[in-house]
C-alpha cells in the first residue's frame, strides 16, 4: 500500500511541561498536526480500502520530501527540485517517524511495536510530501541456509572481538593496547 501525504513533513517535538497550581502538567505541542494527519489517514483508508484489516507483521518505509530552503546554492537546486538531493540537516529521520507512527496506531497498524521499519529517507523536493509504503513482512526470516551460516559466522566473529576488547579495556594499564590491531573483514565478505 502506498500512502502520499501532501505538505511539508512534520517532526515529533518534545513534550512541553508547565507548572500550575503546585503541579507539573505536560502537553503535546504537535496535537493539531497529529489530529490533522489522523483524519487524512482515516479518510484515505475509508476511500481506498473500505474493508481494511491490520497486517499481522507490518513492514513500513518512509520517504520524506521536504521543502527546498531559499538559501540553497543554484548548483544543488536542480537536483533538489527533482527529489535527488538528500536532506542531511535536522530534524532527524527518527523524529519524523515517531510522529507518523503515533498517527498510524489503531488506524493503519495495530500497534507500532509490531511494525518493522524498513527504510527511512529524507530528500528535498519542489513539492513537499511524505510517502509511506506499508506491506506485510514474513514472520519467519526467509533466508537460504548458506546465508544463515555466513550470518552466524559473522556474529560469532563480532562476539569474539567484543570479548577480546572487554579484556583489553578491563586492564588498560598493563601495556596492552586499548583496541585490537587486526582489521574487521570487508562488508562484502564474511570470515571463514
Amino acid at each position: 500500500m502506498k500512502i502520499v501525504i501532501p505538505g511539508d513533513p512534520e517532526a515529533q517535538p518534545r513534550l512541553r511541561a508547565f507548572y500550575r497550581g503546585g503541579h507539573v502538567h505536560h502537553f503535546d505541542p504537535a496535537k493539531k498536526e497529529k489530529d490533522h494527519l489522523k483524519a487524512h489517514l482515516q479518510d484515505f483508508l475509508s476511500r481506498t480500502y473500505p474493508s481494511y484489516e491490520f497486517p499481522r507483521n507490518p513492514r513500513i518505509s518512509f520517504f520524506f520530501y521536504c521543502k527546498i530552503p531559499t538559501a540553497m546554492p543554484k548548483r544543488l537546486r536542480w537536483y533538489a527540485e527533482r527529489g535527488l538531493l538528500r536532506k542531511r540537516t535536522r530534524p532527524d529521520g527518527d523524529n519524523y517517524v515517531k510522529l507518523y507512527f503515533d498517527c498510524m496506531n489503531e488506524i493503519l497498524i495495530e500497534d507500532d511495536s509490531h511494525a518493522t521499519l524498513e527504510c527511512v529517507d529524507k530528500f528535498f523536493h519542489a513539492q513537499p510530501k511524505t510517502i509511506i509504503y506499508l506491506d506485510e513482512a514474513d514472520e519467519i526470516l526467509n533466508m537460504p541456509a548458506d546465508e544463515i551460516g555466513r550470518f552466524e559466522e559473522s556474529c560469532e566473529w563480532i562476539r569474539e572481538k567484543m570479548a577480546s576488547l572487554r579484556g583489553y579495556i578491563s586492564r588498560p594499564y598493563e601495556g596492552i593496547p586499548l583496541f585490537s590491531v587486526s582489521k574487521p573483514p570487508p562488508l562484502t565478505t564474511f570470515p571463514s
